[in-house]
Formats: structure tokens, C-alpha cells, sequence
């Protein structure tokens, strides 16, 4: 047998045995891309108080997470909002932290969740 029918009955013998698998054993990666509902576009938090981050907790695991406050698209780590929280809670509590004031903030959370925006919001001063 050359090496294309070598390779050829390789691949055909892997389809089945994948195709054969019953779906009890198929791990799926699972991600949660929650919709954060506050802050939104109507939204101004001054700084240095505490506000409440919520999003729609359905469909959510247990995994911790991580929020971040970004300025014009562009991550700042140093600005972390919020870590190691419980994202099935559906909210958590941050102090905004004393920015420059504008509106082109928005926040980033990122953990068991493929990373999702929310919309653009303001810091006052």
C-alpha cells in the first residue's frame, strides 16, 4: 500500500471512530458571553464612588472572572474593577477609580466568558 492509501485508510478509520463516539463522552468547550445590562449608554459614574456592575446571569457557570475598565477600546490592566467574583451572581459591587473624566469607558469581563464589551459609558469627575 503507497502512502496516500496508507494516509487515506488512517483518516477513514479516525472518522468512524469520532463519528462512532456516543454523545455522553463529548467534552464541549463552553463559554459564557453574558450581556452586561449597567453600565449602558445612558450611564455616568463619578469617581471614587461605589457602583453596581449587573449582566444577565443565564446560562452562567460557577467559574470566578475578571473585570476591567478599558478607555477607548484599549485595556488598561491597571485598572482592574473587579476579580475572582462569582459570575452566576449576575451583579458585583467596584469603586470607579479616580480617570481622567470621559465618555469613551467601557468595561471588559473576561473569565469563563469569551470576553465581552458593554457599551460605551461616562466617568465624571
Amino acid at each position: 500500500m503507497n502512502m496516500k492509501g496508507l494516509f487515506t485508510l488512517l483518516v477513514a478509520t479516525m472518522a468512524t471512530t469520532v463519528s462512532a463516539a456516543p454523545a455522553d463522552n463529548v467534552n464541549v468547550a463552553r463559554t459564557f458571553a453574558p450581556t452586561i445590562l449597567t453600565p449602558n449608554s445612558a450611564t455616568v459614574w463619578p469617581v471614587n464612588t461605589v457602583q453596581t456592575v449587573t449582566w444577565d446571569p443565564a446560562g452562567a457557570t460557577d467559574s470566578n472572572s475578571l473585570l476591567l475598565l478599558t478607555k477607548g477600546g484599549t485595556l488598561n490592566g491597571n485598572h482592574r474593577l473587579a476579580e475572582n467574583f462569582t459570575i452566576s451572581a449576575g451583579s458585583v459591587d467596584i469603586t470607579v477609580p479616580d480617570v481622567v473624566p470621559d465618555s469613551d469607558y467601557q468595561l471588559a469581563f473576561f473569565g469563563d466568558s469569551t470576553g465581552v464589551v458593554s457599551q460605551v459609558f461616562t466617568i465624571s469627575a
